[in-house]
């Protein structure tokens, strides 16, 4: 299963991590819109300063997630996190389109069910007879 993906902010890979804790955040966050369903329409009618503020902030959350789980799953204490402040001073404007669409990438990637199963030889055994 691969929950991670990655986007470069000033020159530094960030993972991220679109994890229950990042729903909860965003579905807080956005509540008085009908929640995390339509953070993409919320985030296209803000004014350029709020759309900035609010990826920002969305970032840090999944970024932090993605560190959070790279350190809990694989063991790994040394994964960047950034806070939404700092992203605010390493971004530009015009780079928010392409961080949004990566931002939304990485919660479908999150928001994907994958059942992992092993075989049964006596289940094996009933299908064939």
């Amino acid at each position: 299963m691969n929950r991670l993906t990655k986007i470069k902010l000033g020159g530094r890979e960030y993972l991220l991590n679109f994890s229950v804790n990042a729903t909860t955040a965003f579905d807080e966050r956005f509540k008085d819109a009908g929640g995390i369903a339509e953070a993409e329409t919320v985030l296209e009618k803000m004014s350029v300063s709020e759309q900035v503020q609010t990826v920002a902030w969305m970032l840090s959350v999944l970024i932090e997630q993605g560190a959070a789980y790279r350190r809990i799953v694989d063991g790994v204490n040394d994964c960047p996190t950034i806070t939404a402040d700092d992203i605010g001073v390493v971004l530009s404007p015009g780079e928010i389109s392409g961080l949004t669409s990566a931002m939304f990438g990485a919660m479908g990637a999150g928001g994907e069910t994958t059942v992992e199963t092993e075989n049964d030889p006596k289940n094996a055994e009933a299908t064939q007879a």
